[in-house]
């Protein structure tokens, strides 16, 4: 929520998150504990009308049967 404070609204604004997952070497065993985007923040980035969103892992969300982040991001 601090990090989503200080994203000032902007149309065509891309955020990119790097966080302890660039810690993980390539050869690394996948981490499913890995840093992930909550549903709660998808509807805070949408709120601050970014345009874009990465990660520095193989997925922006873990673990939501019904993929909250993904279709909260895409909507």
């Amino acid at each position: 929520a601090d990090l989503i404070a200080q994203i000032q609204p902007a149309a065509e604004q891309f955020v990119l998150f790097k966080t302890r997952n660039s810690l993980r070497s390539v050869t690394d065993a996948f981490d499913p504990s890995f840093v992930a985007i909550t549903a709660c923040g998808a509807q805070a980035l949408v709120a601050a009308r970014v345009s874009g969103v990465g990660i520095d892992y193989l997925g922006i969300e873990r673990n939501q049967p019904d993929h909250a982040t993904h279709r909260t991001l895409l909507g």
